[in-house]
């Protein structure tokens, strides 16, 4: 039995801001629905509910890699917890490009970065402009555990000069990583990074940390 507007189905699975849960029941008092861990609870104004569980959705399509429903995206939210526990975040920048870069870092961060902190460099050669900002990241990892990781599409993973030390130079992909409360350097907050996950991969993510040795 769908719900008025259609939107809920009795069997159906849904995320809102709390968990993903699947309906059981949908009658005149509203819908009961089991989260994922097993709590039940009766939600009587369906019209909320299915806003909520819209721009949940809506969210998560705005960070994840790939379209949603789409399985590959539980592998790269526990990417995102894996770097959260082992990622350095690397910037070296050209001067004429350092206005720019710190403004875009401040917008995103809340703060300008400083030159010479947080693996943060400014090149003082001018004959170094014509390769623009370079950004990447760089993490230790098993090469078992790095079959497991998913970047999303177009990132590719190189080998770093120490032993199980890999790096990925792709100024989209770090610059993605920095809009979800990442950082440059090598300390990440994993509990800021954590608040900006969809609701939906935060398990995800967590369990990524964990095998990054985070939690």
């Amino acid at each position: 039995m769908p719900s008025e507007s259609g939107f809920f189905m009795i069997g159906g699975r849904y995320t809102n801001r709390r968990a993903t849960y699947e309906v059981l029941d949908i009658g005149p008092d509203g819908m009961t629905i089991r989260y994922d861990n097993g709590g039940q609870q009766l939600i009587a104004d369906l019209t909320q509910q299915e806003r909520i569980v819209r721009n949940v959705n809506r969210e998560a399509e705005d960070v994840a890699a790939y379209p949603p429903q789409d399985a590959r995206n539980a592998a790269y939210f526990q990417t995102l917890g894996f770097l959260a526990g082992t990622a350095r975040i690397e910037a070296i920048v050209p001067l004429r490009a350092q206005e720019g870069f710190e403004k875009h870092y401040e917008r995103a961060k809340g703060r300008r970065p400083e030159p010479g902190q947080d693996m943060y460099y400014v090149h003082p050669d001018p004959k170094t402009d014509k390769w623009g900002r370079e950004l990447r990241i760089s993490f230790a990892a098993a090469p078992e555990d790095v079959a497991t990781l998913d970047f999303g599409p177009d990132v590719d993973v190189v080998d770093g000069v120490a032993p199980n030390e890999h790096r990925v130079n792709n100024n989209r992909f770090v610059w993605r990583l920095i809009e979800l409360g990442f950082s440059l350097g090598g300390h990440q907050d994993a509990q800021v990074i954590l608040t900006k996950i969809p609701t939906a991969h935060r398990e995800d993510f967590n369990q990524g940390l964990a095998a990054a040795g985070g939690a």
